[in-house]
């Protein structure tokens, strides 16, 4: 019989290549890798665009930072500033009345000069000579000086404010603010001077908010710097860029900032504040490398998924030879562990109920845990094993997690001797009929985190809580005073002589007198007071107190003074120190901890000038407040 050749219907072919398209679309192999790619894009996508909106609100907020950090320092300036150009009218008014002799005296009578510790007050003549001062100086010429020249040879009132300039040969540089003095024809008859340091301009710096590498400077007209500061490091002196060359070269020192200058004073001085943009950015950088993190882990975790669906449905007999390759792993792995593994098997009534548990696999940890070998455990019920397991609530716990197949994680001090550990952390994982239970010796983590929180929160050197635990107790202090309506005294002490002992005896004789001090000033409070050290010979006690006992806190604060102030030896020398405690008292001094703790430093000056050696109570307004 001849072969017949048949030719397919030509309508055929489009349904036969449409129905192998529809076959390859609903192959796995095919839309698997497909599916993927879409949810990878999505992923990059949105991680993308994430970043990118955080990078432009980082920038703006940056840059509002730097506008609000303009307007704070930018007041503080114009204030600073205006209170030391009123000082100098005000002195010149008094040479016009008391003469250049009597003006500085007469002033500090009425106590209208400024801080004698911050500012020096000065008058010269038309010859240069230094004729008056507060405080008391050797007289010196500053016939040769720019600004005494600059006010000979220009008529005018305005102040003058010079470079910073050595206030004597060797001295530290200070700023000169100086006003002209004219006589009753209008000739020039000297100057008023107020001499401060440039650190004055700078000191409102905060690291918290600025960094390590913010930026404060006061630049003059000639562009040189007359205050400059950056982190913790102020003056720089010489080291300071011109204001022409910090515009052209922000990142003069090597770090990028953005920077704002702002004409103050009439335009003869400039205002610049700057933030380091990469430590401004930390944040924005740590969500940015968080965020590719997480969609690379995404991703990672979609790809992993992927071939492993993949490589099951090509290879699934081999995978369940891997799946028997797995156990046997998983056994030897269990055997190693340094945790104790116990699989645990649950046992039921005729209707269902769990009623208990029986081992039927545990490793060697748990055999040096248990002090029963696996022979002992193996087959043996829970409650033969642990008779108070149907009491403490171990089993209950047991019957939870495999009913409900969950998992649950918890943490205890062990009081049984046979465990051989004295914190455990036991992981329960609800499985087939049973329960995984995995106990592990977690002693170690505990007693380093217990030394951990100890490090954190006291000063390793006297033991007393450090500036950040005292702050947390001080807040605490506060809110229970102010939730009970009692009262509460805060004390700043600073130790008078600590630096002599310290430079002369060495710093570990300093380091003696800090701990023996610490402990005297323990012995004198209550359990429940707070003494605390906030750095170098800085304490503060935290006493909550009763209104109407403050003759009693004054007695306590007189048998500290006492307490510190008995002698002691020190590097087989003997050595004798004092303090000065300032007090403030909530809520009348304040009603928050910030405010308590300053005006309580504030008093503490007080005590330091009225001759050390005493305490003094905070009075608002108040020069020296009384014992």
């Amino acid at each position: 019989m001849p072969f017949q050749t048949v030719t397919p219907d030509t309508p055929r072919a489009p349904a036969s290549r449409f129905g192998k398209l529809l076959r390859l679309s609903t192959d796995t192999h095919f839309s698997l890798p497909l599916f993927v790619l879409l949810l990878l894009a999505a992923i990059w996508g949105s991680t993308l665009r994430i970043i990118g909106a955080e990078h432009v609100g980082a920038k703006k907020a940056l840059h509002d930072s730097v506008r609000e950090l303009m307007d704070t320092y930018e007041a503080q300036v114009a204030r600073n500033i205006g209170d030391i150009d009123q000082t100098l009218k005000v002195v010149a008014y008094a040479v016009s009345l008391k003469g250049a002799d009597g003006a500085l005296p007469e002033l500090k009578r009425q106590d209208l000069l400024p801080p004698a510790m911050i500012f020096t007050v000065a008058i010269a003549d038309r010859s240069g000579r230094v004729i008056a001062s507060s405080p008391a100086a050797v007289s010196r010429s500053l016939a040769g000086q720019d600004y005494f020249q600059h006010h000979a040879t220009h008529p005018g009132d305005r102040t003058n404010v010079s470079a910073p300039l050595p206030d004597r040969a060797g001295g530290a540089p200070v700023l000169h603010f100086t006003r002209r003095l004219d006589d009753a024809a209008g000739r020039f008859n000297g100057i008023v001077m107020v001499q401060v340091d440039p650190a004055y301009f700078t000191s409102g710096y905060e690291r918290s908010r600025q960094g390590e590498h913010g930026l404060l400077a006061i630049y003059g007209a000639d562009g040189r710097a007359r205050a400059f500061r950056v982190g913790a490091r102020e003056g720089w002196q010489g080291a300071a860029p011109s204001l022409a060359g910090l515009r052209a070269q922000p990142a003069w020192d090597g770090v990028a900032r953005e920077t704002l200058v702002q004409p103050a004073l009439g335009g003869r001085l400039s205002v610049v504040v700057g933030l380091g943009r990469e430590e401004q950015m930390a944040q924005f950088m740590h969500h940015r490398q968080a965020n590719v993190v997480l969609a690379a882990a995404a991703s990672a975790v979609l790809l992993l998924f992927a071939t492993m669906a993949w490589a099951w449905l090509w290879q699934r007999a081999k995978a369940q030879r891997l799946m028997r390759r797995a156990q046997a792993t998983y056994a030897a792995a269990a055997e190693a562990n340094l945790d104790a593994f116990f699989m645990l098997h649950s046992l039921r009534d005729k209707e269902g109920a769990v009623i208990d548990f029986q081992v039927t696999t545990a490793n060697s940890r748990a055999e040096s845990m248990t002090g029963k070998s696996k022979l002992e455990m193996q087959g043996a019920s829970l409650s033969r094993l642990l008779p108070l397991s149907l009491s403490n609530g171990l089993f209950d716990q047991l019957k939870r997690v495999t009913e409900e197949r969950a998992v649950h994680e918890e943490e205890w001090e062990n009081d049984r001797a046979e465990a051989h550990a004295r914190w455990l952390h036991l992981q329960l994982v609800g499985v087939e009929d049973g329960v995984v239970a995995i106990v592990r010796d977690i002693t170690d983590r505990k007693q380093a985190e217990a030394r951990i929180l100890t490090m954190a929160m006291y000063d390793g050197l006297t033991g007393l809580p450090n500036r950040s635990l005292t702050m947390q107790r001080l807040e605490l202090a506060v809110e229970q005073a102010r939730d009970s309506g009692g009262t509460l005294l805060v004390c700043f002490i600073d130790l008078d002589g600590f630096k002599q002992v310290n430079d002369g005896l060495g710093h570990q004789a300093g380091d003696e007198l800090l701990k023996i001090t610490a402990g005297r000033m323990r012995q004198c409070v209550r359990q429940h007071d707070t003494v605390g050290r906030l750095g170098g010979d800085e304490f503060v006690l935290i006493l909550p107190w009763r209104r109407d006992d403050t003759a009693a806190a004054r007695a306590l604060l007189g048998q500290l003074l006492a307490a510190v102030t008995q002698p002691l030896t020190l590097a087989g020398q003997q050595a004798q120190i004092s303090c000065s405690i300032g007090v403030a008292m909530y809520e009348r001094d304040g009603d928050s901890a910030d405010k308590l703790l300053m005006h309580a430093d504030a008093a503490m000056y007080r005590a330091k000038s009225a001759g050390k050696n005493n305490f003094q109570f905070y009075e608002a307004g108040v020069g020296h407040s009384g014992k």
